[in-house]
């Protein structure tokens, strides 16, 4: 009886022994754990089936983000999902939506604990002294805290931050460096303290595959961002930081830095704390899971969403227009 011949693959697929030729060094069980993750397209027909073409590159790049950062499955998440080579990560949606679930378990088991936690926390001394040197009571932020963790809660307040006269978004300006001249409290239209964490997972849930991948090329901008902040000789770019500063706020002089704040100055680069909190909150993946929840709510409404898109395509002009002035400057 004559044996049948192997079926061969559809077009941008591959064997397994081809695949398995391409990445010697993975074994079968960790790429179905990859699978079942989400990390990973399944393979078609099972394990001894046929496997995407672009999955040999994208098995490498999860080995070398797995070298990186080990045991930590979202970054090996985050760094194939804002990979330029658009690799097809299933289950990022599903890995958003726990880590949303995670904070609304948070949220609910601390609704009696939160007030005293704040006022504990506020009580540092070098917090405080911190506080002081930036003109920001501990009062105002304990306020500021509390609205937040309040939206995020779903519970009814008094305070709005789209409120021109607002005392939580006059604290929100202090902390992250934003100037009072041309940055104006958030449209109403958005209604910034709807957006609870549970309001803000439903609407990940169920926004289109379309969507969800426009969320995604937002996040990689906002990578690049990041780059190319951390990339910038801020040193050489604080004159013209400065004199686009002194454009907004006129020629009110800042306060002056403390000796130790000198100090630090002088040990590394100017970073304006708009970026550095910037960064600070890129960084951090929890963080960056309610940005990207925050991001989607702003594209549900059309006109948002084109300001946002002009927005992030300004500030990477803007960024890489000073990376090429400051390395001009070295040569």
């Amino acid at each position: 009886m004559p044996r049948r011949s192997r079926p061969h693959p559809p077009d941008g697929w591959i064997t397994r022994k081809a695949r398995a030729d391409a990445t010697p060094d993975v074994s079968d069980r960790n790429l179905l754990n990859w699978c079942a993750m989400g990390l990973l397209e399944r393979p078609r027909r099972g394990s001894v089936g046929f496997w995407r073409a672009d999955s040999v590159p994208q098995i490498h790049k999860l080995k070398e983000l797995q070298r990186q950062n080990p045991r930590n499955a979202d970054a090996w998440f985050w760094g194939l999902w804002l990979d330029p080579a658009d690799y097809s990560v299933p289950g990022m949606r599903s890995r958003i939506l726990q880590r949303l679930d995670h904070a609304l378990e948070v949220i609910r088991n601390t609704l009696d604990e939160i007030e005293p936690s704040v006022d504990c926390a506020l009580k540092h001394p070098r917090l405080t002294s911190k506080l002081r040197r930036r003109g920001i009571d501990s009062s105002e932020l304990r306020d500021l805290l509390l609205w937040a963790y309040r939206v995020a809660a779903d519970i009814e307040q008094q305070e709005r931050l789209d409120n021109p006269d607002s005392r939580v978004f006059d604290t929100l300006r202090k902390i992250s460096g934003i100037p009072e001249k041309g940055f104006p409290p958030p449209d109403p239209e958005l209604g910034v303290e709807l957006m609870s964490v549970a309001w803000l997972r439903a609407t990940i849930e169920t926004q289109t595959p379309d969507a969800f991948e426009q969320l995604r090329r937002d996040c990689r901008a906002i990578d690049r961002l990041a780059a190319l902040a951390r990339n910038i000789d801020w040193r050489a770019a604080e004159p013209i930081v400065q004199s686009a500063v002194q454009s907004v706020i006129g020629n009110r002089q800042p306060v002056p830095p403390s000796i130790r704040a000198r100090k630090e100055m002088r040990k590394r680069p100017p970073i304006p704390d708009i970026v550095r909190l910037s960064l600070d909150v890129w960084d951090d993946l929890d963080y960056r899971t309610m940005l990207i929840a925050g991001l989607n709510a702003i594209r549900l409404s059309p006109d948002h969403s084109e300001r946002l898109t002009q927005i992030l395509g300004l500030a990477t002009g803007c960024l890489e227009l000073a990376s090429q002035y400051c390395q001009s400057l070295k040569t």
